[in-house]
């Protein structure tokens, strides 16, 4: 490997200091591997793939069918890797990277600006605008951004591995694997709730594991800084967000949605990844998880955990109660309270567990409500 300076490099380049100036202004130029007292040092085996990359030619200028598909003079667009109602993802080369080889990148583009709806151009802007201002590890991080000539709008991110929707089945039955990865998530979203935004749009889908390994949330475009003074006006379905995951009082109307919003998708990501099924509806099989999910997902915001913080911690204590006393059947639970009740004088503890247990059982549950009639026979 064959470090250089200044001089060095512009030597490799065939160039003079004064252009190599010039040079460095460009968006695709590669980065110092280090910054010293006396100057920036490269690998000049970057530099040399660099000049004959075809970004470059002798003028300084890159190849026409280069820049065509080149973006912020750094990112060269390689093939379509997905595509939204008003965006297109592109897998793209970052010709900055500090390597030989491109770092490889997401680059979400704008599509048909002119023609599309409004409201999709100033969410996919307003992602832009919340992106910026975000830097937290389970958050997806923004590269750089842009606008093209025509008003077309365009971000770089990192290129994600796959998302949770792809991985769901790695996680049903491994509930110390789910704690993992909800704590990772909780901290994406606390840090947003922190920085009073709203993401209103907490699903699998949106929620990518990056080259790091580490599980971020990504997808603003429904995202929402609280007390904005200029919003935007859903006009679609699509803008409340998504009917398994998103809280009923924001399907109703996305502006009633508050940080109770996205604890509620959080309960549903829970539900998801215990029941390795799309959450339709509150049905599920007994679960250590099952009271922090029907918190969670109450339909009365005022119900459900009041921070992303508390949602955390009753997660938390749940594993550890199934991880030192074993999961407790719904029957074994009646049998257990009714011994407890039964006695002449049972204690305040005894009754108010009684009373959380009740209210926690599902009305729509045959076998549940038969539990609570014999406790109540058993009582009287």
């Amino acid at each position: 490997m064959e470090f250089g300076g200044v001089t060095e490099v512009a030597a490799a380049l065939a160039v003079s200091r004064q252009r190599l100036s010039k040079l460095r202004e460009r968006g695709d130029f590669p980065m110092p591997v280090q910054e010293l007292a006396q100057g920036p040092i490269w690998d000049l085996e970057v530099i040399r793939g660099w000049k004959g990359s075809g970004i470059r030619s002798s003028a300084g200028r890159p190849r026409s069918e280069v820049a065509a598909r080149t973006l912020g003079g750094r990112f060269v667009l390689e093939e379509k890797i997905g595509s939204g109602g008003f965006a297109d993802v592109y897998r793209a080369g970052d010709r900055r990277s500090a390597s030989t080889v491109p770092d490889v990148v997401a680059v979400k583009v704008l599509k048909g600006v002119h023609q599309a709806n409004p409201d999709y151009v100033a969410r996919f802007r307003q992602e832009r605008n919340l992106l910026l201002k975000l830097d937290h590890a389970n958050v997806i991080q923004m590269h750089a951004t842009g606008d093209l000539e025509d008003g077309t709008t365009w971000l770089a991110m990192p290129l994600a591995q796959r998302s949770l929707a792809d991985e769901i089945g790695y996680f049903t039955g491994q509930p110390a694997r789910i704690v993992d990865l909800m704590k990772q998530v909780c901290a994406g979203v606390s840090y947003l709730h922190q920085n009073r935004i709203l993401h209103r749009d907490l699903k699998p889908e949106n929620i990518l594991l990056t080259s790091g390994g580490t599980w971020a949330i990504s997808d603003f475009g429904l995202a929402v800084e609280v007390e904005r003074t200029t919003r935007i006006t859903p006009t679609t379905r699509y803008g409340m967000g998504t009917d398994d995951y998103s809280a009923p009082e924001q399907l109703r109307r996305a502006f009633d949605a508050t940080e109770a919003a996205d604890i509620f998708s959080l309960g549903k990501i829970l539900q998801h990844l215990i029941t390795g099924e799309r959450p339709v509806g509150s049905t599920m099989a007994s679960s250590p998880f099952r009271s922090v999910i029907d918190t969670a997902t109450s339909t009365d915001p005022g119900d459900r955990y009041p921070s992303v913080a508390t949602f955390l911690a009753a997660l938390q204590r749940a594993l550890d109660a199934e991880a030192t006393a074993g999961w407790e059947s719904p029957e074994d639970t009646a049998k257990r309270l009714l011994d407890r009740i039964r006695v002449d004088s049972p204690t305040a503890a005894d009754l108010e567990e009684l009373i959380t247990w009740a209210s926690n059982l599902d009305e729509d549950d045959e076998d549940e409500m038969r539990l609570l009639a014999r406790l109540r026979v058993g009582a009287a």
